[in-house]
C-alpha cells in the first residue's frame, strides 16, 4: 500500500445490514465522502455510525510509525474529518446493485475524478465482471483466457 503520509485517498467498503456503500477517506480535503445508492432516512443513522466506527478503526490502525516515512509526520487523524454526502445515482429499489456501484464509484473516481457513475445495466455488470476477471490481480487471469481461446 505504501506510507500513509503518502496517501492521498483510502476507500472503505461497508456493508451493514446486506447492503453496500462507500466511505472515502480524502485526506487532502479532510473529508469523509459517504456514498450510498440507495439511502434510507431510517437506515441513516446507523450507516453513520458505521463509516465513523471504520473511521476510528483506521485511525488507530495508522498511529503507528510504521506506517510513516518519518516519526515525526502528522498522523491522519480522519475520525475528525467532515462528513461529505455528494449527490449520486441511485440505484433501482428492490435491486441488489449496491456493490456494483461501490465498485463503480471507486473505478470512476480513480480514472476521471468523478462519483458519477451510470445506471447499471446489463452491460455494466458484464462490463466490470470481465475487467475483474482480466486484471493483472487475478491469479485465474490465465486460465480464463486460455479455457475461453479454447473454447
Amino acid at each position: 500500500m505504501g506510507k500513509a503520509n503518502r496517501v492521498c485517498k483510502i476507500y472503505c467498503p461497508i456493508w451493514c445490514d446486506g447492503h453496500w456503500f462507500l466511505l472515502v477517506i480524502d485526506v487532502i480535503r479532510r473529508q469523509l465522502v459517504y456514498l450510498d445508492s440507495l439511502p434510507s432516512e431510517d437506515d441513516r443513522p446507523k450507516r453513520l455510525r458505521q463509516l465513523k466506527k471504520v473511521a476510528i478503526f483506521l485511525e488507530e490502525l495508522m498511529d503507528s510509525d510504521d506506517w510513516y516515512d518519518e516519526p515525526t509526520n502528522p498522523r491522519i487523524m480522519c475520525s475528525d474529518y467532515e462528513i461529505k454526502e455528494p449527490k449520486v445515482t441511485r440505484q433501482d429499489p428492490g435491486s441488489n446493485d449496491c456493490g456494483l456501484y461501490v465498485a463503480q464509484w471507486m473505478i470512476m473516481y480513480h480514472l476521471w475524478n468523478s462519483y458519477e457513475a451510470e445506471k447499471i445495466t446489463d452491460y455494466s455488470r458484464m462490463r466490470l465482471a470481465v475487467d475483474m476477471v482480466l486484471k493483472y490481480h487475478n491469479d485465474k487471469r490465465m486460465e480464463v483466457i486460455q479455457a475461453a481461446l479454447e473454447y
